[in-house]
């Protein structure tokens, strides 16, 4: 039988008291002859009606009008279109919730946040490797300033760092979505590592420094010109704003 659960049910309230279109009995008795529950509803219901009937016939109180066939039906098609009218609402109430959401969703962050948020994404990722932390190996310097300035389309100038402890491991190409990026990996005596995280800054927007942390790794960020920068490593404020001042120096 076509139709939803709802217009199901309404058909067999209109098959109980007589009143279903003749087109449809054929449809109507082969599905009840299928689902026996539903029969079993539906004979529940004639029953009813045969008694009400036989209590009219017999002299007793009139049917109420609230029961009568005709009213139970109409109450069946009233329900079915506050339904309908429920389900419309709900999905325009729903599609404005979602356009407020979209209208009050937070922007995208600042670059210099950007930034910073890439520069530990990329020391998490590439400061824990043991063969492979790099690309390009610190023996192989000036070719490595030089990839890096054509990729970037910006001079880039890599920072010596051997006067706060920290010799060059090498580098390597990065990117973010569309945009190439530059990484630079140090190494101290002892083990810790450090990168030093660079992109070109689209906006030429000028920021001082900014410190971001994520877990045991922070960063000192900052957009100066067409750069930004970032000083990444498991170290706490002081020492990378040293360090951050050491790389902006030669930059």
């Amino acid at each position: 039988m076509t139709g939803g659960p709802d217009t199901r049910e309404i058909e067999l309230h209109a098959y109980a008291d007589g009143q279903l279109p003749p087109e449809r009995l054929g449809e109507m008795e082969s599905w009840l002859e299928h689902h026996p529950a539903d029969a079993e509803r539906v004979a529940r219901w004639k029953a009813m009606n045969e008694r009400i009937r036989a209590a009219h016939r017999a002299g007793r109180s009139p049917v109420p009008t609230d029961l009568r066939p005709a009213a139970i039906l109409a109450r069946q098609r009233r329900w079915l279109r506050r339904l309908v009218a429920a389900s419309v609402l709900a999905f325009v109430i729903g599609g404005a919730s979602g356009w407020l959401v979209t209208e009050i969703a937070p922007q995208d962050p600042p670059p210099s946040v950007r930034l910073a948020d890439e520069g530990i994404g990329a020391h998490k990722v590439y400061a824990v490797e043991v063969r492979h932390p790099v690309e390009v190996a610190a023996g192989e310097r000036q070719h490595l300033q030089a990839w890096l300035s054509m990729r970037l389309d910006h001079s880039i100038t890599i920072p010596d760092l051997s006067t706060a402890g920290y010799r060059l491991v090498g580098g390597r190409l990065l990117a973010n979505f569309d945009e190439p990026r530059a990484m630079f990996l140090y190494e101290s005596p002892d083990g810790r590592r450090l990168t030093v995280y660079a992109g070109r800054n689209p906006r030429s927007r000028e920021v001082a420094f900014r410190f971001h942390r994520s877990g045991s790794v922070g960063a000192i960020c900052w957009l100066d010109r067409h750069m930004g920068y970032a000083v990444v490593a498991e170290a706490d404020e002081p020492m990378l704003l040293r360090l951050a001042h050491l790389v902006q120096e030669q930059v």
